[in-house]
């Protein structure tokens, strides 16, 4: 029996889409969580959908969208996030 490398073994797990996904929207809902308080994310197929409880921080995020899309793509070091919805809840 041939032993096979844990690291392609990851990298080929990581490499499907679905999970590929998911492990994204954890590594951005913990920067959220860490920078802004945001817990209620859902990243898909490169939308971000965010819903924000504070009328201000909506505004906020609503006003510096863009911005705010770039500083999580800087934070990924890719290219990732291509739209960001808003959601007040």
């Amino acid at each position: 029996m041939a032993w096979i490398d844990i690291n392609k073994i990851l990298k080929s797990v990581k490499s499907r889409p679905q999970i590929k996904d998911k492990l994204k929207e954890q590594i951005i809902k913990k920067y959220l969580q860490k920078k802004r308080g945001i817990r209620d994310i859902v990243f898909r197929k490169g939308t971000l959908k965010i819903k924000v409880e504070s009328t201000g921080l909506f505004q906020e995020l609503f006003l510096n969208k863009e911005n705010f899309r770039k500083e999580i793509n800087d934070y990924l070091k890719e290219d990732t996030v291509e739209e960001v919805v808003l959601k007040r809840g």
